[in-house]
């Protein structure tokens, strides 16, 4: 063994070894390290990441205990039902546009009037005779609504229009859930609309379940890969450092069998020396 080769492996077992006084270790006790580092470097870079950018508070929140774990999945869980909703919903409208030239009161107004219309042209596949004249309260949706362009005339045109309209529901019911928990989570003002719904509630709905799945990756996952090798301090997921820390661990589970078989060479090589020394 090359001499510089083991004056470096056993200084850098020294160097691991004493940053890990707060550590029970067991390096018989094999662990899959290759798998372990992956996840490190994963927590690690989505920490980064999220310190970064606009969830930079909400972590922190969550890495003092301002925030509850339980506050940030209960939330993510409503954002994913109403994702869910507006994915079927977009699949549908698909690249129709829909718009309301006049405008219209209120979005509950909206789909009331509007399925009074929808019925009549489910029975009738198309707006007919003095319906316009007998209906004036719907003349804003009547005369005013265009799919692809095109004044509400027949049944697939209302298809169109009631599915936006139920965008337009599930955009308002977004923003009343998102204005609720902007100071709760600490988050920053967003408005949701049917033509960029979707988008943003995919990118925040992912970056949200990073920091979500860091408690989960940790205790579920690296503790359980660590096996018998664990710390005598609480380690906190949300914090940089304590993937740092298990770095450690690994890197000195990683040199201990160099170590070891160094200091085994240097034993034979010292015994070897004493036996001929005694020959001679």
């Amino acid at each position: 063994m090359d001499h510089c080769v083991k004056v470096k492996n056993q200084e850098t077992y020294e160097k691991y070894y004493e940053k890990l006084g707060n550590w029970h270790l067991n390096v018989l006790d094999e662990c899959d390290i290759e798998k372990i580092k992956k996840l490190l470097i994963s927590c690690k870079n989505t920490i980064i990441i999220t310190n970064e950018g606009e969830y930079k508070s909400l972590l922190s929140s969550i890495k003092n205990g301002d925030i509850k774990r339980a506050e940030l999945e209960l939330f993510l869980f409503k954002l994913d039902y109403y994702l869910a909703k507006i994915r079927c919903l977009k699949l549908e409208l698909g690249c129709h546009v829909v718009s309301f030239n006049k405008g219209y009161k209120d979005t509950k107004t909206l789909r009331a009037d509007f399925s009074h219309i929808y019925k009549y042209i489910c029975s009738k596949k198309e707006v007919q005779g003095l319906y316009p004249l007998i209906h004036k309260r719907y003349g804003y949706i009547l005369q005013g609504t265009t799919s692809d362009l095109m004044t509400l005339k027949n049944m697939k045109q209302a298809k169109y229009i009631r599915v936006y309209i139920e965008l337009l529901c599930l955009a308002e019911e977004v923003n009343k859930l998102w204005e609720l928990n902007v100071t709760t989570l600490k988050l920053q003002s967003v408005f949701f609309n049917p033509e960029n719904i979707l988008i943003k509630l995919e990118v925040i709905s992912e970056r949200l379940h990073k920091i979500s799945q860091l408690y989960i990756i940790y205790t579920k996952t690296i503790l359980k890969l660590l096996k018998k090798n664990t710390c005598f301090q609480e380690l906190n997921p949300y914090d940089e450092a304590t993937y740092d820390k298990i770095n450690d661990v690994i890197s000195y589970i990683s040199y201990y069998d160099k170590f070891v078989i160094q200091k085994t060479f240097l034993a034979n090589q010292n015994n070897i020396k004493k036996m001929a020394n005694k020959v001679i």
